[in-house]
Formats: structure tokens, C-alpha cells, sequence
């Protein structure tokens, strides 16, 4: 458990990055427990870029929730950086994206993956958290964000996937397997690597 959050979803990933340094900007979404934050740290390292949670930007300590004004700020605060990876739900960083990864789990995949995640910090907060957070405290809502999060949040991300943005969609870790991130950040790009229709 500990060792498998610095580790990708499923295998080892390779990711193609090749020609001229230039800012680049990633943003890894999709439902709790799909594997954002694994897949984000993979991507950082590999492209060595700084990588930046919005679980900071939601939550204030003791799983307080950030008032919309100020995380609105905080969310361009990260936006104005020259280079990212953000792990999160945001249609702001969807649209400052050079590329938008969808992680588009199923929930019974994502439930099993937070039970896995949350078991050692269920007394104390994870490292992509505010102090004094503790798995135990947020439970029962984070089950149920897990559970509503197909008819209240994905059809946003596939509403903005409509209206243009660059994206990669996946359902598994293995599928980005040997993708050419460069092709896609340096072109106007809609990959659904699930086979299955966007909807």
C-alpha cells in the first residue's frame, strides 16, 4: 500500500517527450480513487516537472472546504506557474491545460482503490492533504462523492471534451502505455483509448 502510491496504476508506464524544452502544462482528473495522483506524480517525474494537488486547494485543515472566492484564487495561482502537473477536479485548470488526462474509472474500481489508499491514514492526513485530515473524518462523504460523481462531475469534463479541449481519455494505467505525450500537447487532440463512445 504505502510503496504502490509512488508506483503507476498498472505496470510500468512509458511516456515519449522529445524536442525542445517548453512549458508544459498537465492536468490529471477524473473520480477519487482512479489513480490521479499516482498517474501525476509518474507523469512529474518522468517529464520533471513540478506536480500540484487540488486536495490542498479544496480542503483547509481539519477537512474545512475552501470558500469558492479563495479557491478560485489559489486555482490561478497554480494556472500563472509556467509548468505543471495538477492532480484534481477543476474546469479552470481543464482550460489552462496543455492536456487534460481523464482517468474515467469505474466506481466499484474507484471505492476498492480509496479502501486500499486510505487504510494507513485513516488517524492522520495524507501527504496531498492539509494537516489534521484524516481518512476516518470523511468516510461516508467521500463514498458518496465517489458514487455521484458520474451524474454530477463527468458530464462536465465530457461537456468541456465537447467544446474542444485537448484530451486523453483512459480507464486503465496500462493504456497510456508508450502514447506520445508531445504529439498530443503540441496538437489539437481528443484520444479515447477505452474504445468506448465519449458519452
Amino acid at each position: 500500500m504505502r510503496g504502490e502510491e509512488n508506483r503507476p496504476p498498472t505496470g510500468e508506464i512509458t511516456i515519449f517527450i522529445a524536442g525542445a524544452r517548453r512549458q508544459l502544462r498537465i492536468h490529471v482528473t477524473g473520480n477519487a480513487g482512479a489513480g490521479k495522483t499516482t498517474l501525476a506524480k509518474h507523469i512529474a517525474a518522468s517529464l520533471q516537472l513540478p506536480v500540484f494537488f487540488l486536495d490542498k486547494v479544496v480542503w483547509q485543515p481539519g477537512w474545512q472546504k475552501t470558500e469558492p472566492a479563495q479557491r478560485d484564487m489559489l486555482e490561478q495561482e497554480l494556472i500563472d506557474k509556467p509548468d505543471w502537473v495538477i492532480d484534481g477536479v477543476s474546469h479552470n485548470i481543464r482550460y489552462a491545460a496543455d492536456l487534460t488526462i481523464f482517468l474515467d474509472v469505474p466506481r466499484h474500481v474507484c471505492i476498492g482503490r480509496c479502501m486500499r489508499r486510505n487504510l494507513p491514514y485513516m488517524l492522520r492526513s495524507r501527504p496531498e492533504l492539509p494537516e489534521n485530515c484524516p481518512e476516518l473524518k470523511i468516510l461516508p462523504q467521500l463514498l458518496k462523492i465517489i458514487w455521484r460523481f458520474p451524474d454530477w462531475v463527468r458530464p462536465h469534463i465530457l461537456n468541456d471534451i465537447e467544446n474542444g479541449i485537448n484530451v486523453i481519455r483512459i480507464r486503465d494505467g496500462q493504456e497510456l502505455e508508450g502514447v506520445d505525450l508531445r504529439s498530443c500537447l503540441f496538437t489539437s487532440t481528443q484520444i479515447d483509448l477505452t474504445g468506448k463512445p465519449w458519452s
